[in-house]
């Protein structure tokens, strides 16, 4: 890991065409943001430039200065695939040895999801599951919500989620739905900003709180269970989100159809 990297690369919205690539540097650090994918080691390597965005401590309240967060979408890959890839500022690299795996279509083979909730307290017990995840194989992570306590500030996400499950979320993406607890800081502005997700909600107001995704034969739908999104729903269900989900799955022809929220509908 290179000096001046402070949040290592994390995936994003894999589908199996495409997949961005996300990390955070030290604002002081120069050089074009780019990240360099190739099928294997020897390459041939294809360079993609990143866009960037500036979070000051105005605005994150966060210890250790500004930073900067780079987002790079690797796209034309091919299904089912493994890349080796890099991160770069310039011509110095900032993390490299990395690995990511495209989506695919169909069943052509099983789709092995981790599912956790409520887990972001940076206590022991989360730190003897995430050694338990480490230790298995799998394809997608599903996080519940709760991601950070005690309200989902941009400084808790990145202690009780990015650092903790750094050596995960290198090589296999993270699909999250929002929980009550992020909620409590500016309605979850923060795990909004720092989750690339799938920009498919009908309000600009919404966007990434409830999104859906397709891997291999199986049918995924994020939604916001929280109060704040569901308080307009009436007894006739036409809040956007509900009817935005009654087309989506209305939509998908998959055999498999998963819908997760933090909220469970049963305890």
């Amino acid at each position: 890991v290179g000096e001046g990297l402070r949040r290592r690369p994390y995936l994003q919205s894999t589908t199996p065409s495409s997949v961005r690539v996300d990390w955070t540097t030290a604002d002081e650090v120069t050089g074009d943001p780019t990240v360099r994918y190739a099928t294997s080691p020897d390459g041939p390597w294809t360079a993609v430039a990143a866009t960037s965005e500036l979070f000051s401590t105005t605005r994150t309240e966060q210890r250790g200065g500004d930073y900067a967060a780079h987002d790079a979408t690797l796209s034309g890959l091919s299904p089912d695939t493994t890349y080796c890839y890099e991160v770069r500022a310039g011509e110095r690299v900032l993390a490299s040895g990395l690995a990511l795996h495209t989506g695919w279509t169909g069943n052509t083979r099983p789709l092995t999801i981790i599912a956790i909730g409520d887990s972001g307290t940076g206590l022991p017990g989360q730190k003897r599951l995430r050694d338990m995840m480490l230790e298995q194989e799998f394809d997608v992570f599903l996080h519940l919500g709760d991601i950070a306590y005690s309200s989902g500030t941009f400084g808790q996400l990145e202690d009780y989620f990015f650092g903790i499950y750094e050596d995960l979320l290198h090589g296999v993406p993270t699909f999250p739905t929002i929980g009550n607890h992020e909620y409590e800081t500016a309605l979850g502005q923060p795990y909004v900003d720092v989750f690339y997700l799938f920009e498919q909600a009908r309000r600009d107001v919404d966007r990434e709180r409830y999104y859906s995704f397709d891997y291999g034969d199986v049918h995924l739908v994020s939604l916001d269970s929280n109060g704040e999104m569901l308080s307009t729903i009436d007894e006739t269900a036409t809040d956007d989100m509900l009817d935005w989900l009654t087309d989506d799955l209305a939509a998908s022809t998959a055999p498999w159809k998963i819908a997760f929220m933090h909220h469970p509908m049963y305890t």
